[in-house]
């Protein structure tokens, strides 16, 4: 004889539930970031910057998950550009903040981005991670204090492998000053005696034509003026005259020199393009 028994399946249900709510909560705690790294991927900073943080200082277990947040957060502010956020966090007490550099490195590098060279030195200035003191550098060189930069970079060349090869590189930028085929400030300073002739060695040439045509209208105005016995008035017109010829020389240095800072800062945001993931690296062994 078959005795059938009634199942109980509310029971099982249950049963069945409370495993899968246990096994989520086992995959959500082995992989904190998951829904962070979602909405990374997204192009959602904004929310992902929120979850990285919400992560750093209340979920995560070991150094490790920590820097992996701490990296992720300031990565999803870089993209971003949260320029006020980057900067409080790079000022944080947090262990996993002063053992890296981390978030001064990204703070310092969005400022140089924008163009805050001043602020940018200021962030790194005390830093002791060597790609830090290698960005200390970068801003030195940015605002044209080429002998401190060189000093910093020599500083690293006994850095690990990595990080002295970078500094040679940039060692040997420090030599690439001169925009190809411009004069130095001194050369066209030197050609500026002749009007508008050092405005168009620098490639100015609507400027040269300005200059040669204004010095030279100047000129003969005062001589024409004492030609004709109006002495006073010839000696006011050669005053004018002079201004502009002295002018004349010394802008077309400054234009020589511009020329060269521009051309040096290109180079040095080029080599920041090429080099951005190895100066936010974090230190070896860790993610």
């Amino acid at each position: 004889m078959v005795i059938c028994r009634e199942i109980d399946w509310e029971r099982h249900v249950k049963a069945i539930l409370i495993s899968l709510l246990i096994l989520g909560l086992g995959v959500a705690h082995s992989n904190p970031h998951s829904f962070a790294d979602h909405l990374f991927e997204q192009g959602n900073f904004h929310a992902a910057a929120a979850e990285y943080q919400r992560i750093l200082f209340q979920e995560a277990t070991c150094f490790s998950d920590s820097l992996y947040a701490a990296r992720m957060l300031m990565m999803s502010l870089y993209r971003k550009s949260d320029l006020e956020a980057m900067a409080k966090l790079s000022e944080s007490k947090d262990q996993v903040f002063l053992h890296t550099d981390l978030a001064s490195r990204y703070t310092s590098l969005a400022l140089i981005e924008e163009g805050y060279y001043v602020p940018a030195l200021g962030i790194v200035n005390n830093a002791k991670d060597p790609r830090a003191k290698l960005i200390r550098g970068l801003s030195l060189e940015y605002l044209g204090q080429f002998q401190d930069a060189k000093n910093q970079f020599h500083e690293l060349l006994s850095a690990d492998n990595e990080i002295a090869d970078m500094t040679k590189e940039l060692l040997q930028l420090q030599q690439q000053t001169k925009k190809p085929y411009s004069p130095s400030p001194l050369l066209a300073g030197l050609l500026g005696i002749i009007p508008g002739a050092g405005y168009a060695a620098t490639g100015r040439f609507e400027t040269a034509l300005a200059s040669l045509v204004l010095n030279g209208a100047l000129l003969i105005s005062s001589a024409e003026l004492k030609k004709h016995g109006l002495v006073w008035s010839s000696g006011i017109v050669f005053s004018v005259f002079s201004g502009f010829y002295l002018g004349n020389i010394f802008g077309s240095a400054a234009a020589a020199a511009q020329d060269r800072a521009i051309y040096k800062t290109q180079k040095l945001d080029d080599y920041i393009k090429e080099n951005l993931d190895a100066l936010l690296e974090v230190p070896d062994g860790n993610p």
